[in-house]
């Protein structure tokens, strides 16, 4: 039996809306608190999605008990589209190494990677920060393998941060964009509980669940258990 290189201590309680599956030393849950630490990595590995979205929540919900909306909603909105580019990115993955995994692994590659004029091929998705782009390299992806459609709720939150980001990526963290033009010489309404709702929706009905159920991602799953398998990179 193989030994952990960490202890694993379970929680009393788990949802799934946890970012973390296990929990910390009991003797570090009130002195974390004292001291103003946070304990991570190890066997409590944070679900990054849950975690950035998350986030997003304790701010809004301090920024509307404050009245400061106004003065957070910077990285609120970072917050929340980059946890749409982190979850985009996963889902992508597991389609990327299912195709690895089998003998016409040629046939999809284009999808998920490109060949520059040098020859070496670089991702189409990883080092990518636009979600329209992301999403489309996800929907081809899906398109591939034949299987359930990408679930509505994506493109919706896609489509409503792109109003944002026309220009580029950066519209919530930076004052310009990479050609110099202002982000902000406008004011704009950003309806910040409108996406948190659409993640809301996205956590519940896409993002995988340890309890077997149906949604988006435990399907893409099962096709890479089941692929994995079938080549002998899983047992």
């Amino acid at each position: 039996m193989k030994k952990l290189k960490f202890p694993i201590f379970v929680k009393p309680e788990f949802s799934e809306t946890d970012v973390f599956v296990f929990a910390k030393a009991s003797q570090f849950e009130r002195e974390d608190v004292v001291a103003g630490l946070a304990r991570l990595g190890g066997q409590r590995q944070p679900d990054f999605f849950l975690s950035y979205m998350k986030s997003a929540e304790v701010l809004i919900n301090h920024g509307i008990e404050t009245n400061s909306l106004d003065d957070v909603a910077l990285p609120v909105f970072y917050l929340q589209r980059h946890a749409v580019e982190l979850l985009l990115k996963r889902l992508i993955c597991w389609l990327y190494e299912t195709n690895e995994f089998e003998e016409n692994a040629s046939l999809g590659r284009s999808i998920f990677l490109s060949v520059n004029k040098n020859g070496k091929e670089t991702s189409t998705f990883k080092g990518q920060h636009d979600l329209k782009s992301i999403s489309k390299v996800l929907n081809s992806a899906v398109a591939l393998f034949n299987t359930i459609a990408v679930p509505q709720v994506i493109s919706d939150v896609v489509e409503l941060i792109a109003v944002f980001e026309k220009q580029d990526p950066t519209w919530s963290r930076y004052p310009t964009s990479g050609t110099g033009s202002k982000h902000h010489d406008q004011e704009n309404p950003v309806p910040l509980a409108k996406i948190q709702k659409y993640l809301d929706l996205i956590r519940d009905s896409v993002v995988y669940k340890a309890n077997e159920e149906s949604t988006f991602e435990n399907h893409l799953y099962d096709l890479w258990l089941t692929s994995a398998r079938a080549t002998g990179h899983a047992g």
